[in-house]
């Protein structure tokens, strides 16, 4: 279902969670997406986690200009926002109603998820990823089979030294409304 089109709920949520979704909302709708996130969020205590890949505020310009490799192969239409845009766009659709209590940055954890994930790939290409995609794609070449293999080979290096160079980010941004109490009392969420 689209975030957009969500109703309001007789009873608001006590705590909203949000993983890789700011990411494919695009800059255009980061207001829409915080705006329906306070509308959605219960009124006194509530608390939202936010998790989102994040362009370095010195990258951002150069990068809102172009098209890289992700944004042309793997995520065509995605857009990743500065911590700083997140921070202004949940002040200000809030109406200054969402506290940040803590930004976090767990890119370098995520250089190593990434290492991780393409070990994986790799060994498991052959056995169990190359004949899934052949049964869900049978027109495809052997040609096909290895653009994809080394297409996705290549975004989790580059994405690994992205994070691990910091010229990637990955947020995590906790915020909550006044009398949030498991916040100010460091209870996990």
């Amino acid at each position: 279902m689209d975030y957009r089109a969500l109703p309001t709920p007789e009873k608001p949520y006590d705590k909203i969670v949000s993983i890789e979704m700011l990411e494919a909302v695009g800059q255009e709708f980061l207001g829409t997406y915080f705006a329906c996130i306070d509308r959605l969020l219960k009124k006194e205590g509530g608390i939202a986690v936010f998790q989102c890949i994040t362009m370095p505020e010195g990258r951002y310009e150069a990068y809102a200009k172009t098209e890289d490799f992700i944004n042309h192969y793997i995520f065509p239409g995605g857009h990743l926002p500065t911590i700083t845009q997140l921070l202004n766009h949940i002040v200000t659709e809030s109406k200054g109603t969402l506290i940040t209590e803590k930004v976090e940055n767990i890119g370098g954890h995520y250089a190593k998820t990434l290492r991780l994930w393409k070990e994986a790939f790799m060994r498991n290409f052959d056995a169990t990823i190359k004949p899934a995609l052949l049964k869900e794609h049978p027109e495809m070449s052997e040609e096909g089979v290895d653009v994809f293999r080394r297409k996705w080979e290549y975004y989790f290096t580059y994405c690994e030294a992205g994070f691990a160079t910091k010229t990637l980010g990955d947020a995590i941004i906790t915020v909550g409304r006044e009398g949030a109490l498991e916040l100010m009392e460091g209870i996990p969420l």
